[in-house]
């Protein structure tokens, strides 16, 4: 969502500019997005080894490797690490494989019912064998098939980085969609294929320059929200904050706490050209998943542009 909620809303504006006026134009008015990739120099592996470090889920020692050798994972495709920070970088994989880094505090599930490192004796998984049949999910997906930016190697050909487990729970959704009673509800054709979390038919190559020019380009002209589960080891807050601040731009909002129910549910802060930064307090990756009503209270408040 980071790169192509942006890139709509780009190119909607973009429309709109050179559109006559008997032409449709969208009434844009802005857009919001959650734990979204924006600056590759500042999101993903770069916060990602910070935030672990600063939750106590890796070593002094590694941390400290880490900053002797000026280790830079920034870009898509971690073009300025050298050979040296890639085994660190593989290091610090082993260190926190056993972490669900799309929800730090939460359980990592594996391929079945069972959390990854507790699979039940005897039982196997077979939340996805019933009846005899083959599962709809064959492969386990990992964060480089999820979030692909994520521990992308620097360069083709170039040192291939372990991959973490996934530790996605998907497989009641599987269940659930390639049901034959849900295909028949839906009108699915037998001929299609199962409905699976992912996919590598699509044709899908990241460009390096992100989305963080388009928040400057649109900046005045539609409001745009970026909220963060603040628990998301993939695309972390602290990442989304230090692009934020690279832009320079006045503060009109100051950093303070928003509440529900009486509780901290995140904090906000405002800055000149319609930007609004919030965090959502102990969400993961999908906030809205994670942390469904403090999530909707804070969008939908700024959506209705009433206090937050």
């Amino acid at each position: 969502a980071g790169i192509y909620v942006p890139y709509l809303a780009h190119a909607i504006d973009q429309h709109n500019e050179a559109a006559n006026d008997d032409d449709f134009k969208p009434n844009l008015q802005g857009f919001a997005v959650g734990n979204g990739v924006t600056n590759y120099d500042y999101d993903c592996s770069v916060a990602y080894v910070e935030m672990a470090y600063w939750h106590s889920l890796v070593s002094q020692e590694l941390h400290d490797k880490i900053k002797a050798a000026n280790c830079d994972y920034g870009g898509a495709y971690m073009e300025k690490a050298t050979d040296e920070c890639l085994d660190y970088l593989n290091e610090f994989g082993a260190a926190t494989t056993g972490i669900n880094i799309y929800d730090m505090y939460g359980i990592c599930w594996g391929a079945g019912p069972y959390p990854q490192n507790e699979e039940p004796a005897g039982k196997g998984f077979p939340h996805l064998y019933k009846g005899g049949k083959s599962p709809a999910q064959t492969k386990v997906w990992t964060p480089s098939d999820y979030t692909p930016w994520l521990m992308a190697p620097h360069a083709p050909g170039s040192k291939v980085l372990k991959e973490l487990p996934p530790c996605t729970f998907g497989s009641g959704l599987l269940d659930y969609l390639n049901s034959d009673e849900v295909k028949q509800q839906m009108h699915i054709p037998d001929y299609v294929q199962a409905w699976d979390l992912c996919t590598e038919d699509v044709e899908y190559v990241i460009q390096p320059k992100g989305s963080q020019w388009i928040y400057e380009e649109l900046a005045g002209k539609i409001r745009m929200l970026h909220y963060s589960g603040d628990i998301d080891g993939s695309v972390p807050t602290m990442g989304t904050l230090n692009w934020i601040n690279s832009l320079g731009w006045n503060v009109t909002e100051a950093w303070r706490p928003y509440h529900l129910e009486g509780q901290v549910a995140g904090y906000v802060e405002a800055y000149e050209g319609g930007l609004t930064f919030g965090s959502v307090h102990g969400a993961g990756h999908m906030a809205p998943q994670f942390k469904p009503y403090e999530t909707y209270h804070l969008v939908m408040n700024w959506l209705h542009e009433r206090d937050i």
